[in-house]
């Protein structure tokens, strides 16, 4: 989706083997696929093989620590940091990003307040955030997008509902995304 927006080289990591082998046929499949290279390894060891600063990162990365583990090892290393740390993340992201770059992640509410005070303890800062509800007048907030940078700003907040009262998708989900899907 970033290839599809931009005229970046955009690189690609996955650490799982068969989210990788995924990755990998939807690049080939890409329009953009001249812009876009996959990578199966570590982003620790990707990164140490690598020279440079990157402007722009986005990461979604391991949700869950300290939560009962999945059944499956994909499922586990997806979903639950046991090979990345908030801090892990947090110093990648530090040494890797230039100096005006931004660091996307996604992360479920709770674990992004977490994530946010160990990027900041870290010298990396809140630039803007989206709260993400299911359902519109929900106050519970399903996942949180936050902007990071090596610069303390303003924090602005934008909100956004997946689906609105009669279960539908939002006007504003479908207006943010409707550029990537098929059908909406």
């Amino acid at each position: 989706m970033l290839a599809q927006r931009s005229t970046a080289e955009v690189s690609c990591v996955e650490i799982e083997r068969s989210a990788s082998l995924d990755m990998e046929q939807n690049i080939k499949q890409s329009p953009w696929s001249n812009r876009i290279k996959g990578y199966h390894e570590d982003i620790q060891d990707f990164l140490v093989r690598r020279s440079g600063v990157y402007d722009t990162i986005i990461s979604n990365p391991p949700f869950y620590q300290g939560h009962l583990p999945a059944e499956h090892p994909q499922r586990l290393q997806a979903l639950h940091q046991s090979s990345l740390t908030y801090k892990i993340l947090v110093n990648v992201v530090k040494s890797a990003l230039s100096l005006s770059g931004m660091f996307w992640v996604i992360y479920p509410f709770y674990e992004s307040r977490v994530f946010h005070s160990y990027a900041k303890e870290l010298g990396v800062y809140r630039r803007s955030y989206i709260n993400i509800y299911k359902k519109d007048g929900q106050k519970n907030i399903f996942r949180q997008i936050s902007c990071f940078g090596k610069k303390s700003e303003k924090c602005p907040i934008k909100e956004i509902s997946v689906r609105n009262n009669k279960g539908d998708h939002s006007q504003n989900f479908i207006k943010l995304l409707e550029p990537y899907y098929l059908h909406l």
